[in-house]
């Protein structure tokens, strides 16, 4: 009983941990994204907005994630034009995952420049860290 306990505990916790991190980069993302034009009504708006997107342009993501390393894997492009080809298409799964989102939310209205940057700045992110 104790084990089960310990095990839901360390789920939980960690559960939270993942949320309080999607959190901050919702804060900081739709920060960034309000100088571009992006308007929410609550704080809540910006956390669903973000988890929404994450979870609809993971699929793409993936395939866009595994055309490059299949290229480079197959030795048909070279290193640097398959991180290009990364960029490019992850920027722009991400930011379909942003535009579909943003029509199926009321409480948010974000522009396409708004969704273009912040797609940029997240994928460069994740490639240099």
């Amino acid at each position: 009983m104790r084990k089960t306990i310990d095990k839901l505990l360390v789920v939980f916790v960690g559960f939270g941990l993942i949320l309080a991190f999607i959190s901050a980069i919702a804060l900081v993302g739709g920060t960034a994204m309000k100088l571009f034009g992006f308007e929410y009504i609550a704080i809540k708006d910006i956390i669903i907005f973000f988890i929404v997107s994450t979870l609809i342009s993971y699929p793409v993501s993936l395939l866009a994630s595994a055309l490059p390393k299949y290229l480079l894997h197959k030795e048909n492009i070279q290193l640097k034009y398959a991180k290009g080809l990364y960029v490019f298409l992850d920027t722009f799964a991400t930011a379909g995952g942003m535009f579909v989102t943003d029509n199926i939310m009321e409480g948010i209205s974000a522009s396409g420049l708004s969704v273009i940057l912040i797609s940029f700045i997240y994928i460069c992110h994740i490639i240099n860290g």
